[in-house]
């Protein structure tokens, strides 16, 4: 494992991510990582709270810090031998945040596809395509919520940023 890559929120962590994610190898095993785990949640002024066990790992801000925009890392572990594992974490919002955006787009997305549906056949009946000029509209409101979750994902940035500080010293890698 190289430390060096580590030791700061990677670049890859940049705004254009939907989710930012990272892995890597660490020379340790599963349950040496949930002692680290565990152990990092106990440590003095540790802002995150989280959940672990031998397969998967969760760290997230507690209600008193949270705020709407507030991410958690979700971290998946996979044994490599007894002595070795591959950590994938993955940064996003809470669970609730994230199934109402995805509600959203794939409900203007379902909407978008039946107004074409509707809006073709009349066309192609030589009846009246009115319908389609909800389309645009919908087209906006879709890029409206785009707009809202980037400048959440930017609010969420600086607390990323202290997650992942938290994350790596929590398992000693600083």
């Amino acid at each position: 494992m190289n430390e060096d890559n580590y030791k700061e929120v990677p670049a890859e962590f940049s705004l254009s991510q939907v989710r930012p994610r990272f892995h890597f190898d660490m020379p340790i095993s599963a349950k040496e990582f949930v002692l680290r785990f565990k152990q990092g949640l106990m440590l003095e002024n540790n802002p995150c709270k989280g959940e672990a066990n031998e397969f998967y790992a969760t760290l997230f801000f507690p209600s008193h810090l949270r705020h709407y925009w507030s991410p958690q890392l979700t971290l998946t572990v996979q044994k490599l031998d007894e002595n070795s594992i591959h950590v994938r974490g993955l940064y996003g919002p809470r669970p609730p945040v994230w199934t109402m955006f995805m509600f959203f787009y794939i409900t203007i997305g379902v909407s978008i596809f039946f107004i074409l549906l509707i809006g073709g056949a009349n066309l192609s009946l030589g009846q009246s395509s009115d319908i389609l000029w909800l389309v645009p509209l919908l087209l906006a409101v879709f890029f409206s919520f785009y707009g809202v979750a980037y400048l959440g994902k930017k609010k969420s940035k600086p607390e990323i940023e202290i997650m992942h500080a938290t994350f790596l010293k929590m398992l000693a890698i600083k």
